[in-house]
């Protein structure tokens, strides 16, 4: 990604030749900030010799992933609703939408859905916490006991995949799902949802995205509305 551990890395390595992203000194480079991430890493294979190629992301599952989502969706009571599957954490504190705001979005949506809420096991318990027991809406918390495979297949059932700029989303692009991904501090252009069924949603005014991790008021997210994220997501639904 041209980040200074992997150039390290690269530095180290006993390559005839190296191709980096970037304007590293030692290395053939290639740099357009301009683009997309995964089109510019797709400039720098091209500049390494290989033939720019389709870069649709694609995961390959088997009968044990299928298996288990089945499970997992039988025990929660999950039949004939559609599924709207929430990844509300990222790892930088900045990029989140405060659960709250998830749970008001929980209580805007159609009847006919149900909720399955992804993360990892240390955001389990918070997620518990503010996004289950809704009186309006069957909410699923599978924090924590999903693999990265079982997580893409849940996702690839999605009617819609609600999330901010994270590792789930590019998982849920892959898969080929709706999308509606939240962005404030990180900038869509270069590292949002690559896929024509993916819609971001920007607060108007009030970040420049600014790109903190830390030291933040996370002000930017808090400007995004529920009854707009609302509107989107089941304009999604009615597309469906």
């Amino acid at each position: 990604q041209g980040r200074w551990k992997t150039v390290l890395f690269l530095w180290g390595a006993r390559a005839r030749r190296r191709v980096v992203k970037g304007r590293w000194w030692f290395a053939t480079r290639f740099h357009q900030p301009e683009l997309h991430a995964l089109r510019e890493l797709d400039g720098v294979l091209e500049v390494a010799g290989f033939p720019r190629a389709d870069s649709q992301m694609e995961i390959h599952l088997s009968e044990k992933e299928v298996e288990f989502v089945n499970d997992q969706l039988a025990r929660a009571g999950i039949t004939n609703k559609r599924l709207v599957v929430l990844s509300p954490v990222s790892r930088w504190p900045t990029k989140d939408w405060a659960l709250q705001r998830y749970r008001e979005l929980c209580d805007a949506l159609p009847a006919d859905c149900a909720v399955v809420v992804t993360g990892t096991e240390a955001e389990r318990s918070v997620i518990s916490t503010h996004l289950t027991g809704l009186a309006t809406q069957q909410v699923v918390n599978l924090a924590g006991q999903l693999s990265l495979l079982q997580l893409a297949e849940l996702m690839g059932r999605a009617a819609v995949v609600i999330c901010g700029d994270s590792f789930p989303m590019h998982v849920a692009v892959a898969c080929r799902v709706p999308v509606v991904a939240l962005f404030a501090p990180t900038d869509e252009r270069r590292v949002g949802p690559l896929s024509s069924e993916s819609i971001v949603i920007r607060p108007e005014q009030g970040c420049d995205r600014c790109y903190r991790r830390r030291h933040c008021s996370n002000q930017c997210m808090a400007r995004i509305d529920v009854s707009k994220v609302a509107a989107v997501v089941k304009q999604v639904l009615g597309a469906a």
